[in-house]
């Protein structure tokens, strides 16, 4: 097996496994937090489009824009798409939102760090 071949292999593996998930009490019902599901990783020409936005320094756009490419729902499919940015932008409380996103990057370290054990 090719170098190239092990390293798609490994990276199909990654995002074909079982979804993570960050509870998200403000958005879900009472007594039912939703859950926002999540693959512990996503490819260049996603990471690209978030980072565009930080080069152009629209922080607060790139913020958004990997809320709407990480979060998914059970099944695995997207729950915003790009036209939903400026409602996120402008009508979702920030802070909710930098919460999500924290909270998905320290579940894949701890993932990763269980995985080395």
């Amino acid at each position: 097996m090719s170098v190239l071949e092990k390293a798609t292999a490994q990276y199909r593996d990654l995002i074909s496994g079982e979804l993570q998930h960050v509870l998200v009490p403000e958005w879900g019902e009472p007594d039912k937090p939703l859950k926002i599901y999540y693959k512990p990783a996503i490819n260049f020409l996603a990471q690209g489009k978030i980072l565009a936005l930080f080069k152009q320094d629209k922080d607060s756009e790139a913020v958004v824009m990997s809320l709407i490419i990480k979060a998914l729902d059970e099944d695995g499919k997207h729950i915003f798409n790009e036209s939903d940015m400026q409602s996120l932008l402008h009508d979702v409380h920030p802070e909710i939102v930098n919460r999500i996103l924290s909270e998905m990057s320290t579940n894949i370290d701890e993932a990763a760090e269980l995985k080395k054990t």
